[in-house]
This record gives C-alpha cells, sequence and structure tokens, in this order.
C-alpha cells in the first residue's frame, strides 16, 4: 500500500513539473545537470575524434562514429528538454549557457536511431576521405598522407611536389 502511494505520488509530481511553469530554479538545477553531461561527452568524443584523426582506419572511424553518435542522441535530448525554460526570465549567465546548449548541437538529428547513426557515420567517413588526396596522372587515383609522404621524400621534381 505504502509502495502505491508512494507510485501515485510520483506520477502526480511528474504530471504537476509539466504542467506547471518553470522557475529560474529549475532551470538552474537542469543546466548543472547538463553540463556535468556535456562535459563527460566532450572528453568521450575528443578522444575518439582524436584516435580517428590520428590513426585513420575502418575501425578508428566506427569508434568515432559511435562516440559522435551518442552524444549526439544526449545533446538533442537535452535541448529538446531545455525547450521547456524557453520565454523563462533568466539571469544573463543562465541564459547565455541555454543558448549555448542550443547552438552545441551542429546538425539536428534524427530522432530515429537508425537514421542519427547513419548521419553520424557519414560525417566520420568524411574525416577519413579528407585524409586522402587524389593524385592526377598517377596510377592510384586516391593516395593516403603515408603514400604522399614517400614520394615528397625522395622526389626532386618540382611540378611533382607542387602537384602533391
Amino acid at each position: 500500500m505504502k509502495a502505491l502511494g508512494l507510485l501515485l505520488l510520483t506520477l502526480t509530481m511528474n504530471a504537476y513539473a509539466q504542467t506547471a511553469p518553470p522557475t529560474v530554479a529549475e532551470a538552474q538545477e537542469f543546466m548543472n545537470k547538463a553540463e556535468v553531461q556535456f562535459a563527460e561527452l566532450v572528453v568521450k568524443v575528443n578522444r575518439a575524434t582524436w584516435v580517428q584523426e590520428t590513426y585513420i582506419t575502418d575501425d578508428t572511424e566506427a569508434i568515432a562514429a559511435d562516440a559522435i553518435d551518442q552524444s549526439t542522441a544526449i545533446i538533442t535530448d537535452l535541448v529538446e528538454h531545455a525547450k521547456r525554460f524557453d520565454g523563462l526570465t533568466m539571469p544573463p549567465e543562465l541564459a547565455r549557457k541555454f543558448m549555448l546548449l542550443k547552438l552545441s548541437l551542429t546538425a539536428p538529428a534524427p530522432k530515429d536511431p537508425a537514421l542519427r547513426k547513419e548521419m553520424t557515420t557519414i560525417a566520420s567517413r568524411s574525416i577519413r576521405n579528407m585524409a586522402r588526396a587524389s593524385i592526377a596522372g598517377r596510377t592510384a587515383s586516391v593516395w593516403d598522407i603515408t603514400a604522399i609522404e614517400k614520394i615528397m621524400a625522395h622526389s626532386r621534381d618540382p611540378e611533382e611536389l607542387k602537384e602533391l
């Protein structure tokens, strides 16, 4: 019986929280929790993308895409929940934090996890593609940076070096 009463109290409080106008204290509490989550995400994504950019492989691309996907999902959720505080008059510092949270989402992510994963995978793949260069007149149409470095280390042809 006690558990049922607690459940009803929780449901009532949740319903009240959804209909009651938000307060500055609630906005501050939300932002404090969001900042903790955001700090953890930034470290995880930065580590994954650094490894991907340093060791350009299919595996590091997948690791980075996964980290970015998780980050995008959480930030999208935070931005969605932050909309509850739109229109609330807040201290300038808190209002700025809400603005920066909304701007931190670099691209609107689909709500469907499969579509969001596809979007982040494509974005991660673009990093690998930028690390490769097309070199006209070569037997291979795409060269990675290591192949270019080897050619540059031995070539003394100014035109070839300019092309690279």
